[in-house]
């Protein structure tokens, strides 16, 4: 058996029982490795007539291509920690800021995320109990003799209140003019 047949045993394509050519083999392992995922060099590489456009290609590995970039992001989730690792080790390293974002984005991608603590959301039934109802409160009787009532008085102004204020504010204007004789 072929080398670049046993680099591909894809699950998804094993699952939609689609046969790959051994040249469609040789692209996938090509764009992978050799090409670093340019599509032409790849496709040069596995033998591809230099007449076929990528997306011909594309469009019936797309699947594939795809479980490919996800193994790759599973190779690299290893060296994305070492090197947040090292960028918490050595905060003044040249890049470290770079190097810590793209570490992120790898292990967010291969599913390796910050566990929120306050992520249980399981509830199992023995952790469930109904409390009794509540009684209703007595009213409070108070003992009016120790307490002296208070008149109220309305707070709302009335008309009278705003009559005095608009006659106050009048008085109060001073003429410019006879300031200047």
């Amino acid at each position: 058996m072929n080398e670049l047949e046993n680099v591909h045993t894809n699950p998804i394509a094993k699952s939609k029982k689609k046969v790959l050519t051994e040249l469609q083999q040789a692209f996938l392992h090509y764009l992978a490795h050799e090409a670093k995922g340019d599509l032409r060099k790849a496709m040069d590489l596995a033998g591809y007539s230099s007449n076929t456009r990528p997306s011909d290609i594309t469009r019936f590995l797309q699947d594939e291509i795809i479980q490919v970039a996800n193994d790759l992001l599973a190779q690299n989730s290893v060296r994305a920690v070492i090197g947040l690792v090292e960028a918490v080790n050595q905060p003044g390293q040249m890049g470290a800021n770079v190097k810590v974002a793209a570490a992120k984005e790898i292990l967010d991608r291969v599913g390796v995320i910050k566990k929120d603590q306050n992520q249980n959301t399981t509830i199992k039934a023995e952790n469930i109990f109904i409390l009794p109802a509540k009684d209703t409160p007595k009213p409070v009787e108070l003992d009016s003799s120790r307490y002296r009532s208070l008149p109220v008085i309305n707070v709302e102004p009335s008309e009278e209140f705003d009559q005095l204020e608009s006659d106050s504010t009048s008085e109060n204007i001073v003429d410019n003019d006879s300031s200047l004789d």
